[in-house]
């Protein structure tokens, strides 16, 4: 039997939390060229710690179940049917999301969240994040499937997850599910934020989720005289305007703004908000919209960049023996 190492303990501590691990992460695991990194992976293979899936993915074999009972105390469920397309899918959205440096040391996956506050099996929810529910809107994704992710978000609300991140895939999903949800009386959340999925839409879920006071940080990096606004729903007062930041695209709290503003308060009032996304906001009546630009936003924040892994299908370890 192989000796488990250090790198092999990380490796299967990852397939524990995610099931599957992609090949590129396993380069990433034991930071050595691809000829060494398969070498190992097949000395844990022959020995069934792990076994492949699909020649991109690796999963604890049987071995690798008896080790992990025997030193965790934890019995491993893998993945049914791991070669499905649609389990596939499924799996890469959760890894794309979980395994992002921010906010992988807080995050529980679907499946364990599912296991640890037993809710419903078809709840589309990839995982929580520091106390957020995360989501995914496909393209192909139809309104009434939208209107099922709420109800999935006020079953959350029932096990105590109350705040929520929806990443929508294109422009046509955001404005789509932003109607959906914007119109679902019902909800039990306290926050939905809705965001374009993209590069730029991960990293502000990174600061949403990962960098506490970050809204405070972009308001002194933006106005000076800043003072407390009197009225709850507003962020601050600078300039004798009501300010609220509009950045992390919240959807709740700006539908509150825009009432009250209807509703004729006595106040001038400023939404500061990203670059191009001040379309989000052109329905307040009156308000002047202020633009703060994404980089200006990330410096604001301290949002420092890590070393992003590529997409998950690229540098696979496939192959590799024939090098």
């Amino acid at each position: 039997m192989v000796q488990i190492q250090e790198r092999d303990r990380k490796l299967i501590e990852l397939i524990l939390k995610f099931k599957m691990v992609p090949f590129r992460v396993v380069k990433e695991i034991y930071n050595t060229g691809k000829r060494s990194a398969y070498h190992r992976l097949e000395k844990l293979k022959d020995d069934e710690i792990v076994r492949k899936i699909n020649k991109e993915y690796v999963t604890l074999g049987e071995e690798g179940m008896k080790y992990v009972e025997d030193e965790y105390g934890v019995r491993f469920s893998p993945l049914p049917n791991p070669r499905r397309p649609i389990t596939v899918s499924r799996w890469k959205n959760v890894f794309e999301i979980g395994y992002r440096p921010w906010i992988r040391n807080n995050f529980i996956t679907c499946w364990d969240i599912k296991t640890e506050k037993g809710i419903s099996d078809k709840n589309k929810v990839l995982g929580v994040a520091n106390d957020y529910g995360i989501f995914k809107i496909p393209r192909n994704m139809s309104k009434k499937a939208m209107t099922e992710i709420i109800t999935d978000m006020n079953e959350l609300c029932d096990y105590g997850v109350e705040k929520f991140i929806v990443l929508c895939d294109g422009a046509e999903r955001l404005q789509e599910f932003t109607d959906v949800a914007s119109h679902k009386t019902t909800t039990k959340a306290r926050a939905i934020h809705v965001l374009p999925y993209s590069s730029s839409g991960m990293q502000l879920m990174d600061v949403i989720v990962a960098i506490p006071g970050w809204k405070q940080k972009v308001i002194n990096a933006v106005y000076s005289n800043v003072m407390p606004s009197r009225y709850p729903f507003f962020d601050c007062e600078a300039k004798g305007r009501q300010v609220y930041v509009g950045i992390d695209g919240e959807i709740l709290s700006k539908s509150n703004v825009k009432s009250n503003v209807k509703s004729g308060i006595r106040a001038e009032v400023e939404v500061l908000c990203l670059a191009k996304q001040e379309w989000r906001f052109a329905d307040i009546p009156g308000a002047e919209i202020r633009a703060i630009a994404f980089k200006d936003f990330l410096n604001a924040v301290d949002y420092k960049q890590f070393a992003m892994p590529s997409s998950i299908d690229d540098e696979k370890l496939k192959g590799a023996e024939e090098e």
